[in-house]
């Protein structure tokens, strides 16, 4: 069992808001940890599936839904298929509010994070506060025992993959993570993009990997507008698969303008998207075999 560092500050704030967020990609455990969580400060936890119709069903009136277990504290996972709930759960909130209910309330997952913070911010300001979990990092997994820096560097941080078996098993966890992705959560937020130009697109990024970004470049070699990539860089780091490094300095006008530099944000999903199967050590001895020659 690897212990998540962010459960302690997840329960530290149920404790001072009435609604917590925890944003993140698929398959990080998430849902597990918001379980554990639950089961631990309060005695009667609810758990609502926004991608299950029985679940969806039971908020087909949401007030009264709350209303109903109000001394329950409710967890909401795959909040984003909802959006107009946060109007919702404002209401709900300021009214328990008034009853002297002011904390650990809700607690909403989400793995597309823009249309959630957007909506969090509009409607549930001073009530929530918004946390990120990503797969596991290095002093996690050191603390679990595991004292080879590299498997962590091969598999990525996606617990299945990271925890599998063999390096084999977890290359073959990663490429349909991979593909559902592409012809699954991609087209369910209403893009309506081939999966084949999605894959190229993520491929592409792949070999971009701390580059500085040059939209233009990769749109020429997608045949596609920059206007058109810029649209799918946004999308891929809302789904927390990449991440734009933004540069520092001392300068704000400097920071603005400079070019970030783009990442995969998984070195396990860039080695799968690059079909790399080698550890750090194997390549460093192939590139010094390869100096000898």
């Amino acid at each position: 069992m690897i212990e998540r560092f962010l459960a302690k500050d997840i329960k530290s704030f149920l404790n001072e808001f009435s609604a917590v967020a925890i944003l993140g990609p698929r398959q990080v455990r998430k849902t597990t940890l918001a379980k554990e969580i639950a089961a631990q400060i309060s005695p009667t936890p609810l758990y609502l599936d926004l991608e299950k119709p029985s679940d969806l069903a039971k908020l087909s009136d949401p007030e009264l839904y709350f209303q109903t277990h109000s001394n329950h504290l409710v967890i909401i996972d795959e909040i984003q298929r909802m959006p107009q709930l946060f109007q919702v759960l404002r209401s709900v909130i300021d009214e328990r509010r008034q009853q002297g209910q002011k904390v650990k309330q809700f607690l909403l997952l989400g793995s597309a994070s823009k249309e959630l913070l957007k909506h969090s911010s509009e409607s549930l300001a001073g009530r929530i506060i918004c946390t990120q979990l990503c797969g596991f990092n290095i002093q996690e997994v050191r603390k679990a025992g595991y004292i080879d820096d590299n498997l962590l560097w091969l598999r990525g941080s996606f617990p299945d993959s990271f925890l599998s078996a063999s390096d084999n098993s977890s290359m073959n966890w990663r490429q349909p993570f991979i593909m559902t992705y592409l012809e699954r959560e991609i087209p369910q937020l209403g893009y309506n993009i081939s999966t084949e130009v999605l894959r190229r697109t993520w491929t592409i990024f792949a070999h971009c990997q701390g580059d500085l970004l040059n939209a233009s470049k990769i749109a020429a070699s997608l045949g596609i507008s920059v206007p058109t990539i810029m649209r799918y860089i946004d999308l891929f780091e809302d789904l927390f698969l990449i991440r734009l490094l933004r540069p520092w300095s001392s300068n704000v006008k400097k920071r603005l303008v400079k070019a970030p530099k783009l990442y995969i944000r998984d070195s396990g999903i860039l080695h799968a998207l690059l079909s790399l199967m080698m550890s750090y050590s194997d390549i460093i001895f192939s590139e010094e075999v390869l100096k000898d020659l």
